[in-house]
């Protein structure tokens, strides 16, 4: 498999800079004990693997401890991976589409190209992965420690929609897709990232990002995060995190510059002390499936 020659590099920062507490320093910052995941390589050659973190690794021990998930698909890669809040399984979007546009390959703004996958990650690696369904940026349901977990995702394929299923411990659809909420379609630009509460959504409309709420006090609002894309929305379900580094509280009273970090590809851990992105190469083409 060719692997990009580039380094990936992971920047962790405490989560608390987003609140606009004093900045910390990155070589004051302690790691925790857990692990990342992430996508390697190029093109279509992309697969998920899990690295360990412990205090006082180094960059170089933690890239020793990098183990493959699983191989990847026919048609390409693997990206997008997702960690149930109990550490047991890593949902991701798998490509099914096998040519190159001339965006490099497997671009994952193409939302209705991809498939919705889990993988065992607390045993043996590698594994074979399930298939869940159609759909894309998958999120896990802030139950995801629990036996049954709620695995939510977007599907762009007719209506914009985000649907959820419910999961066992082995990996067995014990609930089958039903849809959370759909999204409005006027402005739609895609990027539809599910909360953990279920509550709504973050997603691209008109150059920006916005929340769209299913349920709760704002049930039926399109609320204005800032100008951006590819949105992440934090455990707790109360921050939305997303390109240029823009932290905003889902239904819009705050809302910042979150400081350090890339400018795609975000992560935030349950307990919501760390996040996890990407510093190193061009954005750009990352979004397009070049480089890892």
């Amino acid at each position: 498999m060719k692997t990009t020659a580039k380094k990936i590099r992971l920047l962790f920062w405490i989560c608390l800079a987003i609140l606009s507490l004093p900045a910390y320093s990155q070589d004051k910052i302690l790691l925790p004990h857990g692990f990342v995941t992430y996508s390697r390589g190029e093109n279509y050659n992309r697969v998920i693997c899990r690295a360990e973190i412990a205090p006082g690794m180094t960059y170089e021990q933690i890239h020793a401890t990098e183990r493959v998930i699983c191989e990847k698909g026919e048609f390409g890669g693997d990206i997008t991976t997702q960690i149930s809040f109990d550490g047991k399984w890593v949902a991701f979007a798998r490509s099914l589409q096998g040519t190159d546009d001339g965006s490099g390959g497997n671009n994952y703004a193409d939302f209705d190209k991809w498939d919705i996958y889990i993988a065992r990650v607390d045993g043996d690696l590698p594994v074979t992965p399930i298939r869940i369904g159609h759909g894309f940026f998958p999120s896990w349901g802030d139950d995801s420690r629990e036996k049954i977990k709620t695995l939510y995702y977007s599907r762009c394929d007719g209506e914009k929609r985000v649907c959820k299923v419910k999961i066992d411990d082995k990996g067995n659809i014990v609930e089958k897709e039903s849809v959370v909420g759909k999204i409005p379609e006027e402005g739609y630009e895609g990027f539809i990232f599910a909360a953990p509460n279920g509550q709504f959504a973050a997603y691209r409309k008109s150059g920006a990002v916005y929340t769209y709420w299913f349920e709760g006090p704002n049930k039926g609002k399109a609320i204005l995060m800032t100008g951006g894309c590819h949105p992440h929305v934090t455990a707790d379900s109360r921050w939305v995190y997303h390109a240029n580094r823009n932290a905003v509280r889902s239904d819009g009273s705050a809302r910042g510059e979150a400081g350090a970090g890339g400018l795609y590809h975000y992560g935030s851990s349950n307990d919501m002390n760390w996040f996890v992105t990407r510093t190193e190469g061009d954005n750009t083409i990352i979004n397009k499936g070049r480089e890892s």
